[in-house]
């Protein structure tokens, strides 16, 4: 509350309405969440809790609303106007307990019907992250390490090791790990079955999980589990690259080249395709010219190259254009149209490759 009273005062705002609460877990281990007692250490205040905190602040400029409250702006002000009494308003957050008690009997038939859905023993759960992971594993340079250590998950019914050391999957054998996960294998089946790509707004912002932890929080750790395909691991990858003093250029047919895209950021040391002077991001497709440094898909993305000496001539069957993962490896990830922007090959005009 503290750092969003600073935002509030930084910036000069005229009104203030809290948007995140008032929290709503209704099941029936999580149901203790809810701020029912104005506790100091949970991390859930409902507005009412904010808007108090600030006027012990000096503040009275907030203004509480809730589902099918009408605000109206104007130059003398902002006035709402709730749906139900004021009295009740008010119930709803002096008596939270009996309100969501209410709510909680209400939506039980819908909470059951959703759970009744999950998919069990549909999938084997150590086998399919193991398929999905290692290879994004072998990817994660600097996540791994950031973690610099196991990742436990435990689902009862197996135990799963992530290994950032080794960059490998595993079942648990008792070995040492750093951070552990409890989460129902109904989840995971799910995240599974549906490839969910983050399981940071599918499983942790649901709080159905338990974690614990033997040292201090480790961010690295939860964006993993939010970059669970290679275009968003790479993109991690980037930014972390970009935070630290690793080798930012990398050379290849005598030129000295930059790391990272400037589309997505994806490592060219692993996705570069370089034919004819023109270098092929094999992530998205994106084509550079290294002479120029000129981008041939979209005007604005100039790549850095340096020519640092002209090319020996390599036979045509002896060269390798993709450094340093073989053309087979890294034929799996060419794009033949950007998930994640507009990107696509077939709506461009071929290009003219200059040779060497």
């Amino acid at each position: 509350m503290a750092r969003a009273l600073r935002y509030i005062k930084e910036i000069g705002a005229n009104f203030v309405v809290p948007s995140a609460g008032p929290p709503c877990f209704l099941d029936d281990h999580l149901f203790s969440f809810n701020d029912f007692d104005r506790d100091p250490v949970n991390t859930f205040p409902d507005q009412t809790v904010f808007i108090e905190y600030m006027q012990a602040n000096g503040l009275d400029n907030g203004r509480l609303m809730i589902p099918g409250t009408v605000g109206t702006i104007t130059r003398e002000g902002f006035t709402v106007e709730h749906p139900l009494p004021a009295k009740e308003v008010q119930a709803i957050f002096s008596d939270k307990r009996a309100y969501l008690e209410r709510y909680r009997a209400r939506q039980q038939p819908l909470i059951d019907a959703q759970k009744a859905s999950w998919p069990r023993g549909q999938v084997d759960i150590l086998a399919s992250i193991r398929d999905w992971f290692e290879p994004l594993l072998e990817q994660a340079d600097l996540t791994a390490v950031g973690i610099n250590g196991r990742v436990l998950i435990d689902c009862d019914v197996q135990q799963i090791v992530l290994d950032f050391h080794t960059r490998r999957v595993y079942a648990w054998n008792d070995e040492e790990w750093d951070y552990r996960f409890h989460i129902d294998r109904a989840l995971l089946e799910y995240c599974i079955i549906h490839h969910e790509e983050d399981w940071i707004n599918q499983i942790f912002l649901s709080c159905r999980f338990e974690a614990q932890r033997k040292g201090a929080y480790n961010e690295y750790v939860y964006n993993f589990f939010k970059c669970l395909t290679p275009e968003r691991l790479q993109y991690a990858e980037g930014y972390y690259s970009e935070k630290t003093a690793v080798q930012q250029l990398w050379e290849s047919h005598g030129y000295r080249i930059q790391r990272r895209c400037p589309h997505l950021k994806a490592d060219l040391a692993r996705f570069a395709k370089i034919e004819n002077g023109v270098l092929t991001c094999t992530m998205h497709g994106w084509q550079f010219e290294l002479a120029t440094g000129r981008c041939l898909t979209s005007e604005g993305h100039p790549l850095y190259a340096q020519l640092i000496e002209q090319p020996e001539p390599v036979a045509d069957e002896a060269r390798e254009d993709i450094q340093p993962a073989d053309k087979e490896t890294a034929a799996q990830y060419i794009r033949t149209k950007c998930d994640h922007c507009w990107y696509n090959p077939k709506d461009l005009p071929e290009m003219t490759k200059k040779s060497n």
